[in-house]
């Protein structure tokens, strides 16, 4: 039997400004295509797709304690770095689709 749970790998990310390094799913769940697509555009679409294919970071806030992933801490993060983290996790040509919603 497949735990359906367990049938994802992770890869680690590190970002080039901040130098954060990021643990992210190779895939996202069937499910989370649901919430991505109940998005009211296509920047929203990314920052969902994003707390969806995050598994832990190591962001901090200023006393320490680590960030919750989520769209408004995501939002935080340099462009540069966020451009990085979305072509790491979804490939280099999410940017160049019409729509922005990561394909199965």
């Amino acid at each position: 039997m497949t735990n359906l749970k367990e049938v994802r790998g992770t890869k680690k990310i590190k970002l080039p400004k901040t130098g954060a390094e990021i643990e992210v799913w190779d895939d996202l769940l069937a499910g989370d295509i649901e919430a991505i697509q109940k998005a009211k555009d296509d920047v929203e679409r990314v920052f969902i797709a994003l707390t969806k294919i995050i598994k832990d970071w190591d962001l901090v806030d200023e006393n320490g304690q680590k960030l919750a992933v989520n769209a408004e801490n995501l939002k935080k993060i340099p462009l540069q770095d966020l451009m990085k983290l979305v072509e790491e996790a979804f490939g280099e040509e999410f940017w160049q689709k019409k729509t922005l919603t990561p394909s199965l």
